[in-house]
């Protein structure tokens, strides 16, 4: 199913590839990101003078873990407008599966494997999602969703406490904060992928921009130009 929506704001060397939905849904997740790692990290070491000494200084223990609390709420309405959206999406709207993890996607692992070993001369053929997108995707919602459910229980551990046995609150707290780590290791890894790797030094402003160029598209996502060449598949953008 072909999109539908206006294409007017991309240049004629550049085509959509992300509605500004998309663009706007990821400026909020960068920015509910970066405060819920500095109040999280900066109340589990409060002791730590260098850390605290980023919110410790005029903010008190209450307020930073109130304004943890806020924001962890506003992420877990943005996981499930996100969640709802997409199911929607996919099932009324016939947007198509393209994040899903397909076999072709350990074909392309396989395939860039011996490109950087010198055994091939050119790296996988990728679609709209490369494998390492799909990865970034998939552990960004699971983690997210591990983040929410634990968090919750860690705000209500009465609530909790009658419904799970008293091994809840320690089990939710070890897992919040180690879960956080792993998500701050993705979100480095995207970083290095944004901005630091060669394909995307300086930085790759697609999803900035919601725009890609016709010679990234051909580079990064051969498969989806030739299929499409002058728009985009409708996934939801």
């Amino acid at each position: 199913m072909r999109d539908k929506r206006p294409k007017s704001y991309a240049p004629p060397n550049e085509v959509v590839r992300f509605n500004r939905y998309r663009v706007i849904e990821h400026w909020i997740l960068i920015a509910l990101f970066i405060i819920l790692m500095l109040t999280g990290f900066t109340a589990k070491l409060y002791d730590n003078e260098t850390l605290a000494s980023i919110f410790g200084g005029f903010i008190s223990t209450a307020r930073l873990n109130n304004l943890h609390f806020t924001t962890g709420y506003l992420a877990a309405i943005l996981l499930t407008t996100h969640i709802v959206n997409a199911v929607y999406g996919v099932t009324f709207k016939g947007w198509a599966k393209s994040i899903a993890v397909t076999y072709y996607d350990f074909t392309c692992m396989t395939l860039d494997a011996r490109y950087y070993l010198g055994i091939s001369d050119h790296p996988a053929n990728c679609g709209r999602y490369s494998y390492k997108e799909k990865f970034t995707y998939w552990a960004v919602l699971v983690f997210s969703l591990t983040m929410v459910t634990s968090g919750i229980a860690l705000h209500f551990p009465d609530i909790a406490l009658q419904i799970f046995p008293a091994e809840i609150i320690p089990t939710a707290k070890v897992t919040h904060v180690n879960t956080a780590l792993l998500l701050a290791t993705v979100a480095v890894w995207h970083v290095y992928e944004s901005i630091f790797s060669p394909e995307s030094f300086p930085l790759k402003k697609t999803i900035f921009t919601g725009r890609i160029s016709i010679d990234e598209m051909k580079r990064d996502h051969p498969l989806e130009f030739e299929d499409s060449p002058s728009t985009f598949t409708d996934d939801g953008g």
